[in-house]
C-alpha cells in the first residue's frame, strides 16, 4: 500500500525514474535494482524457453502430419480415392497435382490447377479421408483446397527459407485451421 501512496503522491514519473537513468557499470546496485535485474534476467530466459519450446513442437507437428500427408498421398497414387470416373478423358480439377514434396520456391512457381489438385490430395490423405462419397463432396473439398492454396501462398509469400516444405506448410495449416475440414 504504501508503494500505490509513493506512485499517487510522488507520481509516476518520480516512482520509475531510477529505473530509467543509465547505469554505471562500476557502481554497485541497490538490493531493489539487483532484484529487478535477476527478474528482467529470469523473464527473458523463460522467454527465450517458450520461444525454443513452441519452435521445436511447431516443426514436430509438421513433421508429423508431412508424413501423414505423404502416406496419404501415396495410398492414393496421385489422386483422391473414391472418385467417381468421367466419360471424358480431360483431367478433373483434382488430378494432376505434383507438388507434394515441393519446396517453398517450387510452390511459387506452380501453376493455380497444380496447386489445386496438389491442396485436394492433402485433404483427402487427411482431414477428408473417408469423406468423399458424392459429387457434392468434391464441391464441397474443392472450396476447402481453394482456400488452402491461398493459405500457402500467403505463407510462401512471407519471409521465410525458400528451401521449406510446402507440404510442412500445409500440414501445420490443416493442423491449426479450423476451416478445413468436412
Amino acid at each position: 500500500m504504501l508503494v500505490l501512496e509513493g506512485l499517487f503522491h510522488g507520481g509516476i514519473n518520480e516512482a520509475i525514474r531510477p529505473c530509467l537513468e543509465p547505469v554505471d557499470d562500476n557502481a554497485t546496485l541497490s538490493p531493489d535494482a539487483e532484484v529487478l535485474e535477476i527478474t528482467v534476467a529470469r523473464m527473458e530466459a523463460r522467454d527465450m524457453i517458450r520461444h525454443a519450446i513452441l519452435k521445436t513442437a511447431v516443426s514436430l507437428l509438421a513433421l508429423g502430419c508431412s508424413l501423414v500427408l505423404a502416406v496419404g498421398c501415396a495410398d492414393d497414387e496421385g489422386g483422391t480415392s473414391g472418385t467417381s470416373s468421367s466419360s471424358s478423358s480431360s483431367e478433373q480439377w483434382f488430378q494432376g497435382g505434383t507438388l507434394h514434396g515441393a519446396t517453398a520456391a517450387q510452390w511459387k512457381s506452380g501453376t493455380y490447377q497444380n496447386k489445386l489438385a496438389t491442396a485436394a490430395d492433402w485433404l483427402a490423405a487427411t482431414i477428408w479421408k473417408g469423406h468423399l462419397k458424392s459429387p457434392s463432396d468434391f464441391d464441397r473439398v474443392k472450396v476447402k483446397a481453394q482456400m488452402l492454396v491461398t493459405a500457402v501462398d500467403e505463407v510462401v509469400a512471407g519471409e521465410q527459407p525458400d528451401s521449406l516444405q510446402a507440404s510442412e506448410i500445409a500440414a501445420a495449416l490443416i493442423t491449426m485451421s479450423n476451416d478445413l475440414g468436412p
